[in-house]
């Protein structure tokens, strides 16, 4: 194959595979997210097995949220979860930037 033809192959194939891309991730945006612990400690959506982060027993949506996540709402501290519903969190520990907010587990040791 001469090099144009492959230059012009490899161009229609990376068209492809953007508009692949573009379609999954419209479909991952509709996806109603079912989380579940994937036996790594990481927590997946069984329906598009997208990865959410850290797995987390005592979090409403069992992800980990660290305090970065966190945005006030009439005076208090919310969280965003996965699906769109909200967490108002009564008081906020000291807790380290990397450190969850609900299991106090630091997400960057678990890397």
């Amino acid at each position: 194959m001469s090099h144009t033809k492959q230059k012009n192959e490899l161009e229609r194939l990376n068209r492809v595979i953007r508009r692949a891309e573009v379609k999954i991730g419209r479909i991952k945006d509709k996806c109603v997210h079912v989380i579940e612990n994937s036996g790594l400690g990481t927590a997946r959506c069984n329906g598009c097995d997208t990865s959410f982060g850290f797995w987390c027993d005592n979090s409403p949506d069992n992800i980990c949220h660290d305090i970065s996540e966190i945005f006030p709402q009439n005076d208090k501290a919310t969280i965003e979860l996965i699906g769109g519903g909200h967490f108002r969190l009564e008081r906020l520990e000291d807790n380290n930037k990397c450190q969850c907010i609900f299991c106090g587990d630091y997400t960057d040791e678990r890397k």
